[in-house]
């Protein structure tokens, strides 16, 4: 069996298609070199053309490049018989004409596919006959071409092995019928406007009024979860983890309406007139703020548990001659000795109203955090800071144990695939699920092994 590749953006019909580096430009090019067995993996860049020779000879496999990430194939309304046995891997069929796959002994595979009549729905359908066609995790969708009896979806099987359809979405047609009590769906979606007329034995299919691609209930996956937009991370050793992150543009202060409420405490070295140092705090970008004196100022917040804060935000609302213009972001424990995190000098580009934002290294978590400010621009009475947001930083590894992920954990604990993480930053911990436990009269006791020359043990605490 030989592999060829198709790359539609980067390809060249002149090379030999072996290979990525060597990928063929079109689909033409690729059946024309195919021989019986082969497999044609295209990357999904690009939407392939359809030709009239392209379904109707060979016995061949058709894939996408990267697993769980559809290939599309336009047919631009043209139909296919599907005269020998086929196996398709995540691709999208879109635009289809008659599908046709009858012809006695052959069979198809369909996983993880979609057969979808697009803009030519009045004249598309999906037919078999006497003939053994598998989908797995497909969806079926827009096919309005009548077959017989109001159906544009007949699945017509023998009755000498059990074919199972699992897992796959129908919605949108003008009906599904079949044969044979040797023909099972099973966790299926159907549309419930989508008339079924059927013999077949349909087990732990439901009905949507909706179109949804899958449902997770009761720990029975129903429908097509691709899970291609997340990710996990699998350790040396088959551990599988997931990750925890801080949102860099979430401010961790809440909207204080005072020195102390809703929570936290807010301080500062001195105030001006009814400028209290909490409405830096309040998330409003309008007044003034915190007004104080001049040199040598400091304006503080206390979390009520420690935080590794990374970033910070500033606006002046009073006049950019009072903003500040030296200053030092601190953190402290206690309140009396203060550690310097990001020292900033001769800043003078102030825009009132305007927010402007200050980034650092930090790995270290402080309760208390305050800017001290040495001097401002210039104004002869008053120093000003508006509105004050911080933001958190941490990296924890959530451990899902040593096994193989389910469904069910990339649809928990997956991490969207268009996070962006740093791993040179430190881990702020590693957290264990525990998924078993022995009952011990009215509680529990639950048991976590942990490799002391892998992670050093300072503290445990029970609560």
């Amino acid at each position: 069996m030989s592999i060829y590749y198709v790359d539609g953006i980067n390809g060249l019909d002149s090379k030999n298609g072996t290979s990525l580096a060597l990928a063929f430009k079109t689909l033409d090019k690729a059946f024309a070199s195919i021989g019986a067995g082969d497999e044609i993996r295209l990357v999904p860049n690009s939407v392939y053309k359809y030709t009239s020779t392209v379904f109707t000879s060979g016995i061949y496999k058709l894939s996408s490049t990267i697993d769980r990430t559809y290939a599309t194939i336009d047919l631009e309304t043209k139909s296919a018989s599907f005269t020998q046995n086929k196996s398709f891997y995540c691709i999208e069929l879109k635009n289809v004409g008659a599908l046709n796959t009858s012809g006695g002994t052959i069979l198809n595979t369909f996983d993880t596919c979609i057969i979808d009549g697009g803009t030519n729905s009045a004249n598309a359908s999906f037919w078999t006959n006497s003939n053994k066609v598998i989908l797995k995790r497909c969806i079926i969708k827009n096919l309005y071409k009548n077959m017989g009896s109001a159906m544009s979806v007949q699945l017509n099987y023998g009755t000498t092995t059990v074919s199972e359809i699992s897992n796959c979405v129908f919605f949108n047609l003008l009906g599904v019928t079949g044969s044979g009590t040797y023909l099972v769906f099973k966790n299926c979606i159907f549309d419930t406007a989508t008339p079924i007329n059927a013999s077949f034995s349909m087990v732990d299919s439901v009905k949507r009024s909706t179109y949804v691609e899958y449902e997770y209930v009761n720990n029975t996956l129903y429908g097509v979860y691709l899970y291609y937009n997340k990710f996990l991370i699998s350790l040396e050793g088959g551990e599988v983890c997931s990750m925890n992150f801080a949102d860099p543009n979430l401010n961790t202060i809440p909207a204080m309406t005072s020195t102390t409420l809703p929570n936290g405490v807010v301080a500062s070295s001195s105030i001006v007139a009814a400028n209290y140092d909490w409405q830096a705090f309040d998330r409003l970008t309008t007044g003034n703020g915190w007004l104080t004196g001049l040199a040598n100022q400091w304006i503080s917040y206390q979390f009520v548990t420690p935080k590794i804060i990374a970033k910070y935000t500033l606006i002046v609302n009073y006049h950019f001659s009072a903003a500040p213009k030296d200053w030092t972001f601190q953190g402290s424990n206690d309140g009396i000795v203060w550690i310097s995190l990001d020292t900033r000098t001769n800043v003078i580009d102030w825009v009132v109203g305007t927010k402007k934002v200050f980034s650092f290294s930090n790995s270290s978590a402080y309760s208390r955090y305050r800017v001290y400010i040495s001097n401002n621009n210039g104004h002869s009475s008053y120093t000003n800071i508006s509105e004050i947001e911080m933001m958190e930083t941490y990296f924890d590894f959530i451990s899902l144990g040593t096994k193989t992920p389910s469904d069910n954990d990339f649809i928990n604990r997956g991490v969207d695939k268009t996070t962006v993480f740093d791993l040179t930053k430190n881990l702020s911990k590693k957290i264990s699920l525990i998924s078993n436990n022995t009952a011990l009269g009215s509680g529990k006791v639950l048991k976590q092994s942990i490799d002391t020359s892998q992670i050093k043990i300072k503290k445990v605490t029970i609560t």
